[in-house]
């Protein structure tokens, strides 16, 4: 709650949660559902796409259907046109690498290439730069999660190898956040826990419309 109040204070715009929110059961959201309410008050909405957790138990729509309760919107291969100050862009979210049905035409054909997708897994983001995606937002990796300094992950869920933080190809870029939870051990060491504030600039808005 104190996290959510933290974040929510920083008065985002969008707030954007690239899966993986439960650890292994739908119930797991029902002790704290109501302390993510708050996020859905960002005046482009609060998103959301499926991360291989959310299907350890075959129950993913019921997350969905949670989410949507207070607020929170779903995308699983499914896009949307958000309008801004004079401007609109296209965010979609693509279903779960691992165990989900991830499928680019669906994503695609309902409003063109997404300017921003949602895609738990990081390795999406050439498949996403082959197709002019401007940005994607990834977690699953957790940085590693216990992370010697100055050394690579001991366990990489990448095999890409894009651990944490931002990766450019082409005229692509990717943004992968450690997240805030763990799995397995209930410890972090040299990885520690994130959100990630981003601020997306069009090279065509005027000053106030940044």
């Amino acid at each position: 709650c104190l996290i959510v109040g933290s974040l929510m204070e920083l008065e985002p715009d969008l707030v954007a949660i690239a899966g993986d929110i439960v650890t292994g059961q739908s119930s797991d959201l029902d002790d704290f559902l109501g302390m993510l309410a708050p996020l859905s008050c960002a005046p482009l909405g609060a998103w959301y796409c499926y991360g291989n957790h959310d299907y350890f138990d075959g129950d993913a729509g019921t997350i969905g259907k949670k989410l949507e309760s207070v607020g929170i919107r779903t995308l699983a291969n499914e896009s949307v046109v958000i309008r801004h100050g004079h401007g609109q862009f296209i965010l979609a979210g693509m279903d779960d690498f691992i165990l989900g049905s991830p499928d680019w035409n669906r994503v695609l054909s309902a409003n063109g290439t997404p300017h921003l997708l949602l895609a738990h897994h990081p390795d999406f983001f050439y498949q996403a730069a082959s197709r002019k995606v401007a940005l994607t937002l990834s977690g699953h990796t957790h940085g590693g999660q216990i992370r010697p300094r100055w050394t690579p992950p001991l366990v990489r869920h990448s095999e890409f190898c894009l651990d944490e933080g931002a990766y450019a190809h082409q005229s692509s870029m990717i943004v992968v956040s450690r997240g805030l939870g763990s799995v397995g051990l209930p410890i972090r060491y040299g990885a520690d826990p994130e959100a990630v504030w981003i601020e997306v600039q069009s090279t065509a808005a005027t000053p106030q419309e940044r």
